[in-house]
This record gives C-alpha cells, structure tokens and sequence, in this order.
C-alpha cells in the first residue's frame, strides 16, 4: 500500500505553487534554538509571565513561569510581529501564554 502525500497534495496543491502563493510563509528561519526560545521567552513576558526557575531531569530541561496578574492578552496579541505570531501558531495550545 502506498502512502498518500501531503494533505495540500491530496488537494491537488503542490509544494511549488504554495511557497509561490505563501511566500512570507515559507521563509527559512536560520536562527539558532537558542535564539528562538529567547524570542518566545520574551513573548511569554509580554504577556506577564516571568521565568523563575529552570529544572532539568536527565535531557529534559523544563521552565517554571508565573504571572502576577492578567493583561489583556487580545491588545497584547494585536501588537505581536507576523514573526512572533507565527511562533505562537507552532505551539501546543497547553503551551501558550
């Protein structure tokens, strides 16, 4: 059995026309891991949630935030970069600020 393609494929999409159409979408991002979780990092502090503590369980390293009070996250989220949205489109809805 042959595996199917992509779902744009299956909709008769293909790579070369989407990155033609998208262009600022499919931008190649040649940024280190460390300077993209500085950027997010920083988002997160837009948004009022402060890093205090790191911990880390064999590989694993995770981050403890905590945020003192609520903003509004809706201006907050109006004034991001496309950057910094796109970012946030990555994440896990568990994951966001």
């Amino acid at each position: 059995m042959e595996r199917s393609g992509s779902k744009a494929e299956s909709l008769g999409l293909s790579k070369k026309f989407l990155e033609n159409e998208f262009k600022d979408s499919f931008k190649k991002i040649n940024r280190n891991v460390s300077l993209q979780l500085q950027d997010l990092i920083n988002i997160y502090g837009r948004f009022g949630w402060e890093h205090y503590f790191q911990g880390q369980i064999g590989n694993t390293i995770t981050l403890y935030f905590k945020r003192t009070k609520k903003l509004n996250d809706l201006e907050i989220t109006n004034n991001l970069s496309k950057e910094e949205k796109a970012l946030l489109q990555s994440l896990d809805n568990d994951q966001l600020p």
